[in-house]
């Protein structure tokens, strides 16, 4: 019996062993099947960009690019704002789905959230062909105010200074004059009223810096004919009273380096610009010049034999001169005084809120 016993003894140590040693291999086991579960797990992750962007899942494709363009986080300023790179993302996502959603009812939205992210890329010139291509593919898309808007903007972005060709500064008039008339009503009209404005003075300053390289070069004939139709075609521009007296002075310099035969000709053409300015202008900066080169040209007009008509249209034209002269002096003195007047005004409107305020804090 006791035999038996000690056998049976041996056996249980036996047996408790054996589960010792094979508790490490199941913990290994145990790891190992840990370790497949979360193998198992990455794989329903969303895909990366990169593969994504190689893979046929165009659904996909559209949700992520909606998730990159309408991305927000703070700056600095506490303003929500979206990162170039996620539009970029955003914009090659959708470039590689648009075939996918042709024709069907996503087809538009696909286009317009395409478009606008070359937009917010600041790439003003394809934002600008693709919202065109928009217009005319969906004239009854929802989007369609929206894209007549970023349209316009778009050229309106991508004019330049006025050193440089304004092409594009024309095609934004057009087009947010068109969205205008399109839109009357539009919260965004004062603000697109004030980019004409903007736009019209590039046209402006790009007229005006053109026809004065001829006077800068010293070729004054060209001048004289590049300078009037600056102020002809654009008989608004705030550069008028500076061309105008350009053209008095390029044709005073071309009379004065003229041969004989030519100088009684020019000489009077000179008059007749100086008259044409200070008759306008008689309060201006460049007057006092003005007035030097008209008594030049008298000077020399008055040592030469004219014919009795031409001295009688002289006489004609330092009448009507005077008058000119003497109207726009007294509306000149007239816009002074109610300018001073304005100002006046306006002081008087600050201080009364000033006292308002002081009166509220008491």
């Amino acid at each position: 019996m006791k035999q038996y016993y000690n056998i049976l003894k041996l056996l249980i140590g036996a047996v408790a062993i054996l589960t010792m040693v094979a508790m490490p291999e199941m913990s290994v086991a145990a790891g190992k099947n840990k370790t497949k579960v979360v193998t198992e797990e990455q794989t329903v992750k969303p895909l990366s960009y990169n593969k994504l962007l190689k893979s046929h899942d165009y659904e996909t494709m559209y949700e992520r690019a909606l998730e990159y363009f309408n991305y927000r986080k703070a700056n600095r300023k506490g303003e929500m704002v979206n990162t170039y790179n996620n539009y970029v993302k955003a914009a090659s996502l959708l470039e590689r789905a648009t075939p996918r959603f042709g024709g069907t009812e996503r087809e538009d939205s696909v286009a317009y959230y395409l478009s606008t992210s070359y937009y917010k890329q600041g790439d003003f010139m394809t934002s600008a062909y693709m919202f065109d291509n928009f217009r005319k593919r969906f004239p009854r898309s929802v989007f369609i105010e929206d894209v007549t808007y970023m349209y316009a903007l778009s050229y309106y972005y991508a004019s330049p200074s006025p050193e440089y060709d304004q092409t594009s500064t024309l095609q934004a008039m057009v087009a947010i004059r068109e969205y205008l008339e399109r839109y009357p009503a539009s919260k965004e009209r004062d603000n697109l009223n004030a980019k004409l404005d903007e736009l019209q003075q590039k046209l402006y300053d790009k007229s005006y810096l053109n026809a004065r390289v001829y006077y800068k070069i010293g070729e004054y004939k060209a001048a004289v004919t590049a300078l009037s139709n600056a102020i002809d075609k654009y008989p608004k521009s705030n550069h008028r009273e500076e061309l105008l007296y350009l053209v008095a002075r390029s044709q005073y310099n071309l009379a004065r380096n003229s041969v004989e035969a030519k100088k009684t000709d020019r000489y009077l053409d000179v008059m007749d610009r100086c008259y044409n300015f200070l008759g306008e202008y008689p309060e201006s900066k460049y007057a006092k010049e003005s007035n030097k080169m008209l008594a030049e040209a008298k000077e020399f007009i008055a040592g030469q034999k004219l014919d009795a008509s031409t001295s009688i249209v002289m006489q004609e034209n330092e009448s009507h001169f005077q008058q000119q002269a003497a109207k726009a002096s007294e509306e000149y003195q007239a816009a002074q005084e109610e300018a001073r007047k304005a100002r006046e005004a306006q002081k008087q409107a600050r201080k009364e809120k000033r006292a308002q305020k002081s009166n509220k804090t008491e």
